[in-house]
C-alpha cells in the first residue's frame, strides 16, 4: 500500500489536470484542510458527492471543529510476515487489528488534531531459522498516538509538535528515507503548508527533530532479519530535513532533498561544537572533511536526492531517488566512488482517459536496497544500519523508509481501473531477499546460500458508497527457496482490508 487513499487520488488528480502542478507530493501528509479539504478532493472525483455533517463553526465562524473518519483496518497473513507500509502493524503471521478515529479543531492559527491508533495481533509462531525471524512473544496489544498534532498555522508555513506519519521522496510504494512503514514518532517539525513563491520558482520544505523508541515488548528488529538485537535502552535523537524545489523556468518539474542524522540520546553532546552541531546538524557541512572529527560524535548519516517530472498533456510523471547512507569525505570521494552506500527508487506512473470519465492508471517502481558491486573493494553493510546506531534507522523496531526487508530488491508493476471514488487493480511483484547477503558464501548454518525470492500476484480494489470506504488487496505469495533454503518454497496469502466512515 502507499500512503493513503485520499492522497493516491489526489496525486492521479494532479495528472488529470484538475490540481495544480505545483504541489510535489513529496513531503506528505497534506495537510487536509489547509492544502486540500476532504471535501474537496471527494467532490473532483465525483461532484455528487455532498459535504460533512459534523464539521462545524464556533466564535462567529473564527473557530471549526470536526470529527474525523473512523477506520478499521485488518491485515492477514497465511505463513509468515509479509507486508509493508502499514504504520502500527507488526511483521507477524495471522490476524492484525487497528482502530482509528479523532477529532479535529482550529481556531485562528491554531490546530489541534487528536487521532490515536490501537493496535492488536495474535502474533502466532511461524516458520524461520538461524538467518530469519524468531520465536514469537504472544499476543501484542498496543496504543499509539497515531495522526496528531498540534500546530501554529500562517499562509504558508506550519510551526507544531506531531505524532503523524510522513512521507518524503517522490515513490510510489517505497520511500529510501520516510514512509509509513513503521509507527509515527514524536517530532518537532517545521514545514510548509503549500509551496513557497519565489522569484526564482516554489519550495517545499520539512524540517524536524524526533525521538524514535524501541519497542521492548517486540524484541525483533526488521532490519536484523527480524532477529532480536542488542538494541540500547535509551532513545535516538533524529534531525531531519526535506527540502523540494520546483524551477521557475521547468514548472513541471521537482528537485529535492533528504538528509538525517541519527544520535543515541546517551551520546548528545559528544564530539559535537555548538548548538547547530548538536541538535541541527542537517545546516552543517555535507562533506566529513568540513566537519572535523566526524567519526568521533557517534551518529550516523543518510541522505538522499531526488526528482519527479510532470507530463501533464500525457497525463504522466516519472521520478527516481539515490541516496547514500555512509558520509562522504569530500567531493572527490562522491564522484569517484557514487556507488558507494548506495540505493535507489526509480518510477513511472500513466492514466490513460477511457470512456465516461474513467481512467486506465498504470505505474511501476524499482527499488534497490542490496549493495552495489562497489562491495567488493569498499564493504559498506546494507542500508539502514551503519556505524554508531545499533537500533539503525527505525522506530519501533521497524524500518523507517523501505520496508520491504533488510537489503532487498524490489520490482512492482501495476494497473488500476478507475471509476469516480472506485477502483479495481492488479499488482506484480518480484521481492529479492537480501541477494547480496546470501549468494556464493556459507551462511550461517554451513550450506551454501540460495537466493530467496518471492513472486507475487495481487488484486486491490477500492469502493464509495454512503460515506463509507472500503479499499482491499489480497496478495498470493510464491515464497522459493523460502529463508534462503534450498527448494524450501512455500506459498502465503496476504489480505490488508481497510473500512473508514467519513465524517
Amino acid at each position: 500500500m502507499g500512503f493513503s487513499a485520499l492522497e493516491e487520488m489526489a496525486r492521479n488528480f494532479q495528472l488529470q489536470g484538475k490540481i495544480k502542478s505545483d504541489f510535489s507530493f513529496s513531503v506528505r501528509p497534506l495537510l487536509t484542510g489547509v492544502q486540500f479539504s476532504t471535501d474537496s478532493l471527494l467532490r473532483l472525483a465525483d461532484p455528487n458527492i455532498k459535504g460533512f455533517t459534523f464539521k462545524k463553526s464556533f466564535l462567529k465562524n473564527h473557530g471549526t471543529f470536526q470529527i474525523l473518519p473512523v477506520t478499521l483496518s485488518q491485515k492477514y497473513n497465511s505463513h509468515h510476515p509479509f507486508g509493508w507500509n502499514d504504520a502500527g502493524f507488526i511483521p507477524a503471521k495471522g490476524f492484525q487489528n487497528q482502530i482509528s478515529a479523532g477529532i479535529f479543531s482550529s481556531l485562528g492559527p491554531l490546530s489541534i488534531q487528536l487521532k490515536p491508533e490501537f493496535v492488536t495481533a495474535a502474533n502466532p509462531n511461524y516458520e524461520y531459522n538461524a538467518m530469519w525471524g524468531s520465536p514469537t512473544q504472544n499476543s501484542y496489544k498496543k496504543i499509539f498516538a497515531g495522526q496528531s498534532s498540534v500546530r501554529l498555522n500562517s499562509r504558508s508555513v506550519s510551526l507544531g509538535y506531531s505524532t503523524e506519519n510522513l512521507w518524503w521522496g517522490p515513490g510510489q510504494f517505497s520511500s529510501l528515507l520516510m514512509s509509513n512503514n513503521a509507527p509515527g514518532f514524536e517530532h518537532l517539525t517545521f514545514n510548509t503548508v503549500r509551496p513557497l513563491k519565489t522569484p526564482i520558482g516554489k519550495f517545499e520544505w520539512q524540517l524536524i527533530t524526533a525521538k524514535l523508541k524501541d519497542d521492548t515488548s517486540q524484541a525483533v528488529f526488521e532490519n536484523y532479519n527480524l532477529k532480536p538485537a542488542a538494541y540500547l535502552k535509551d532513545w535516538v535523537f533524529m534531525n531531519s530535513l526535506s527540502l523540494v524545489f520546483q524551477p521557475r523556468f521547468m514548472p513541471n518539474s521537482f528537485w529535492g532533498f533528504t538528509r538525517t542524522f541519527l544520535k543515541n540520546s546517551s551520546s548528545m553532546g559528544t564530539g559535537t561544537v555548538g548548538f547547530i552541531d548538536n541538535y541541527l546538524p542537517v545546516f552543517t557541512s555535507p562533506f566529513k572533511k568540513g566537519n572535523p572529527g566526524e567519526d568521533e560524535k557517534e551518529r550516523d548519516q543518510l541522505v538522499s536526492l531526488f526528482m519527479r517530472f510532470l507530463f501533464p498533456k500525457s497525463h504522466a510523471e516519472f521520478y527516481w531517488e539515490y541516496g547514500w547512507n555512509d558520509h562522504k569525505y569530500n567531493l572527490r570521494d562522491l564522484t569517484l566512488d557514487v556507488q558507494h552506500a548506495a540505493a535507489f527508487t526509480a518510477g513511472f506512473k500513466k492514466l490513460f482517459p477511457l470512456k465516461n470519465d474513467t481512467w486506465l492508471d498504470m505505474g511501476m517502481e524499482f527499488n534497490h536496497m542490496a549493495q552495489t558491486t562497489d562491495y567488493i573493494v569498499r564493504n559498506a553493510g546494507n542500508w539502514y544500519v551503519h556505524g554508531q546506531g545499533l537500533q539503525g534507522y527505525t522506530n519501533k523496531n521497524q524500518i523507517m523508509g523501505a520496508g520491504s526487508g533488510y537489503g532487498n530488491n524490489v520490482q512492482t508493476v501495476a494497473a488500476n481501473w478507475w471509476r469516480k471514488m472506485n477502483k479495481v487493480g492488479i499488482k506484480f511483484q518480484r521481492i529479492q531477499h537480501d541477494p547480496k547477503g546470501h549468494t556464493g558464501t556459507l551462511n550461517v548454518l554451513g550450506m551454501r546460500a540460495v537466493q530467496w525470492n518471492d513472486i507475487s500476484v495481487g488484486l486491490n480494489g477500492q469502493y464509495y458508497y454512503k460515506r463509507f470506504l472500503v479499499n482491499s488487496e489480497m496478495q498470493w505469495i510464491d515464497s522459493r527457496n523460502y529463508i534462503w533454503e534450498q527448494a524450501n518454497n512455500k506459498k502465503n496469502f496476504y489480505l490488508m482490508l481497510q473500512l473508514s466512515y467519513l465524517l
